[in-house]
């Protein structure tokens, strides 16, 4: 079975059992699992659009490593990812150890109010870039999920109010998220008659930050949807880790779109869907 998981930061090499969450503390040899998620506090805007160019980590004696770089750099609408709503950005190895910070590279930032669009002035963060300090440590078979908190709020300041001046003075919070869940389930095909048919070859379960399915972007996972060895009429899929929260699902055969699932909530340790059952004429 294929596993893909669409993370912000990712070690590719995890070791087995690596769906076990031992938390973010404590240190060993090789690779690890971490993810940053970035949600937004609101401001009073119709959009709050960053332009990133990097993604940056500090590991602690070993300098500055780039995760991810666009070549035309990424617009990210601050208000679209709410606390509940995290954006999942990159996906890139990472060895195990103990990092400092995390440092986002822009390109450029503006702000639309009443149809109005502002450019920001970002004079404070050209060279250093947007700099979230905390210690975390990323644990070899663990997952290490961290939430950047980029206060819009209190980031974005207009000088005179209402002049449409804004200057970036970044307000950026780290937070662990230390609950991580393995997802289980199996798919059942039937026709029209509730007659059995056999699980294609090309099933696939995404998985979606809610309000954003089928947009790519906001892709968490994927897996496969293989039929039992015993029964081919019954398919089974596996999600070996993904952060505790609520998605939406969509199951695709080919390019078909066959069911979409909205509201799906994932619990810690670990959540079985028990069987989905698709209709097909």
């Amino acid at each position: 079975m294929k596993v893909k998981a669409h993370l912000f930061l990712v070690v590719i090499l995890i070791a087995a059992g690596a769906w076990m969450l031992g938390g973010c503390g404590g240190t060993s040899g090789g690779n690890g699992r971490l993810q940053v998620l970035l949600a937004d506090n609101p401001l009073d805007a119709d959009e709050i659009n960053i332009f990133i160019k990097s993604v940056d980590v500090h590991k602690d004696g070993g300098g500055w490593f780039t995760v991810r770089s666009w070549d035309t750099p990424l617009k990210v609408n601050l208000l679209e990812h709410t606390p509940d709503k995290p954006l999942l950005l990159a996906e890139a190895p990472l060895g195990t150890g103990h990092y400092t910070q995390i440092r986002l590279m822009l390109d450029s930032a503006e702000i639309v109010r009443s149809g109005q669009t502002y450019s920001v002035d970002l004079r404070n963060v050209n060279q250093t870039g947007i700099k979230c300090i905390g210690p975390f440590t990323v644990n070899e078979g663990e997952l290490c999920a961290i939430i950047v908190d980029f206060n819009a709020g209190r980031s974005f300041v207009e000088n005179p109010p209402g002049s449409g001046n804004f200057m970036l003075q970044p307000t950026l919070s780290m937070s662990p998220v230390n609950i991580a869940t393995k997802v289980t389930g199996q798919v059942v095909v039937k026709d029209s008659s509730d007659t059995s048919k056999p699980i294609p070859e090309d099933a696939v379960i995404y998985v979606y930050t809610p309000g954003h399915i089928g947009e790519q972007l906001f892709l968490i996972a994927t897996a496969d949807i293989d039929p039992l060895e015993t029964d081919p009429l019954i398919g089974v899929f596996r999600i070996p880790i993904i952060p505790q929260g609520t998605y939406d699902l969509r199951i695709m055969f080919g390019s078909t779109i066959v069911k979409d699932i909205t509201g799906q909530a994932f619990t810690a340790p670990e959540t079985n869907l028990g069987t989905i059952t698709l209709v097909i004429p």
